[in-house]
């Protein structure tokens, strides 16, 4: 199977939850390669999985049988963590970071940190998770913005009224 095919079949079956298709994809093509990673200006199966809230894939993939880096960057320095974060799926969050995840990485050249893009979609549960495991509530995007010049630029008043108390 080239490459490309098997990103495009991972990507379909992890983005349409048929997780036990993608493992049996996974013991055919063998374990390293369903990781899709070896493109580094391309998604990997696990920032696919982290964006599309598939807790299962992302544990899957993150296993000591798969052992995928959970901080893997793409790119402009896209993570796993950033893709869940902007799109509020706290739970793979917490699991990325339980795993070591980095709270803190920035993208380059935009300077987004995953609380940055929590900010953006005013995804509360997400930033709480992100503040308790040591995200830094300070870093400036490539706008000069804090997290909370995120949320206000996206008029997310409950994210606002929580980066307020913090203060």
């Amino acid at each position: 199977m080239k490459e490309q095919n098997l990103e495009l079949q991972a990507k379909a079956l992890i983005l349409r939850g048929k997780n036990d298709e993608f493992k049996k994809l996974a013991q055919e093509v063998g374990l390293e390669k369903i990781k899709c990673n070896t493109n580094s200006g391309e998604l990997a199966s696990i920032h696919w999985a982290a964006g599309a809230g598939n807790i299962e894939i992302v544990q899957y993939l993150l296993s000591d049988d798969i052992s995928e880096n959970p901080s893997l960057t793409r790119g402009n320095n896209f993570t796993p963590l950033h893709a869940a974060s902007m799109h509020g799926f706290t739970q793979v969050v917490e699991l990325l970071i339980e795993k070591g995840a980095n709270v803190n990485i920035q993208t380059d050249p935009q300077k987004y940190a995953p609380i940055h893009s929590a900010s953006f979609g005013g995804h509360l549960e997400t930033i709480k998770v992100l503040v308790k495991n040591g995200a830094d509530v300070t870093l400036r995007n490539y706008r000069n913005e804090l997290p909370i010049d995120t949320a206000k630029r996206q008029n997310q008043v409950e994210v606002i009224e929580y980066f307020e108390e913090l203060t």
